[in-house]
């Protein structure tokens, strides 16, 4: 049961290292599965103990957030009330299989912003992998994810752009692993994706392979490096001249070269301290006159301290934009640049077996030459959380 309360904690952090937007919330929750089903022991648990295992955690709190739109100027900000739940279920590989499923959901009402009511996610998650002699291992991953949600949709569109999203995605994802000698492995898997979005973001099918190599290291700790290629081809959206003018015929389509690194590494024997470091690059190429090319750097390091009844996580991504020829505007011509910072410090404290307390800052940051795509949002939360 710890295992599977540490996964959706784990699924949180790794959220909040994403590249910006709905698709990428989505694939840190991938990311932290796949970790946890390769960090499942195969060992008997001894008596008394099912190959099942499932937790029901509903958590409650109040925040405030100081900037709702993610505007140049604040003109939106209230306090809010926060609601979510988590459940999962997960069978134990002791013949091989493996399976875990999870359903995460959140709804957060605020008080007194007059643009927006509410924000809600929904993610509901499902993997099936199997053994075969301990040296290949087939799965399959399915997820559902519904999205109403404030955000900078910059990774969507290919520009800048802060929408009031609100959509559906799809994804399906085959994989096959080869365990390689040293603790070693090797992956590859294909991703298709439908993505479902309300005006004024368009729908679109996006998907491509991932190759994947890692080593296990000392204490269940682990570094992975991966190369992706991902291909996205908008319904209605038109390919653009080199200053943005909409010219119609061939569908819109970005290719996405991506690679990137983590480093997972406990410190300690009983696993009190941990650090997650993720370096990753991408670079966006359009169908058409390069208007939305862009190159992508990021780094994110996570810091996490644990020891009953206290735990610890804090946070820092840094990532900057580059733009190969988008202009700041007609009488700016230089390209687009941008820098985000977003800065995350979570206190838990267990109050008893089942029930614990918690504190939560965020904070975002964008700075560009364009004036209008800089903004601030500071938001702030205490709440409680019963695991049943």
């Amino acid at each position: 049961m710890g295992r599977l309360v540490f996964f959706i904690c784990m699924t949180r952090c790794v959220a909040r290292s994403r590249p910006r937007g709905p698709l990428g919330w989505c694939g840190g929750l991938l990311i932290a599965a796949t970790g946890l089903a390769a960090q499942t022991p195969r060992s008997d648990l001894g008596p008394g103990i099912g190959i099942w295992d499932t937790t029901l955690n509903l958590n409650a709190g109040v925040g405030y957030k100081d900037n709702i739109l993610l505007g140049p100027v604040a003109t939106e900000r209230s306090g809010f009330f926060a609601s979510g739940l988590d459940f999962s279920v997960m069978r134990l590989p002791l013949d091989g299989t493996r399976f875990l499923a999870f359903v995460t959901g959140s709804d957060q009402r605020y008080f007194s912003s007059e643009q927006v009511e509410a924000e809600q996610t929904l993610i509901a998650y499902t993997q099936l992998k199997r053994d075969f002699g301990g040296v290949w291992q087939a799965g399959m991953t399915g997820q559902y994810a519904y999205l109403d949600q404030v955000l900078d949709a910059t990774d969507m569109e290919g520009n800048f752009g802060i929408v009031q999203a609100q959509g559906h995605s799809l994804i399906a994802r085959p994989s096959l692993r080869r365990n390689l000698p040293g603790d070693r492995r090797l992956e590859l898997e294909f991703t298709v994706c439908r993505q479902y979005l309300k005006r004024p973001l368009d729908d679109y099918w996006e998907g491509g392979p991932k190759l994947t190599f890692g080593q296990a290291l000392r204490r269940q700790s682990e570094w992975t490096v991966s190369f992706e290629l991902n291909r996205r081809v908008y319904d209605h959206r038109a390919t653009t001249t080199a200053e943005g003018v909409a010219i119609g015929g061939a569908s819109l389509c970005f290719l996405q070269p991506k690679c990137e690194l983590i480093w997972q590494q406990h410190w300690d024997e009983k696993r009190h301290w941990r650090t997650t470091t993720r370096l990753g690059y991408l670079h966006n190429f359009d169908n058409s006159s390069g208007f939305y090319d862009y190159t992508r750097c990021q780094i994110a390091e996570q810091v996490r301290y644990r020891a009953e009844p206290w735990e610890v996580r804090g946070q820092i991504r840094y990532a900057f934009y580059e733009y190969s020829s988008q202009p700041v505007s007609l009488q700016e011509p230089a390209p687009v640049r941008r820098t985000d910072l977003d800065l995350d410090l979570r206190v838990e404290r267990r109050i008893s077996r089942a029930l614990k307390a918690f504190a939560e800052y965020e904070h975002e940051r964008s700075l560009s030459n364009q004036s209008f795509a800089d903004y601030a949002a500071n938001t702030g939360t205490v709440g409680i959380d019963w695991e049943f």
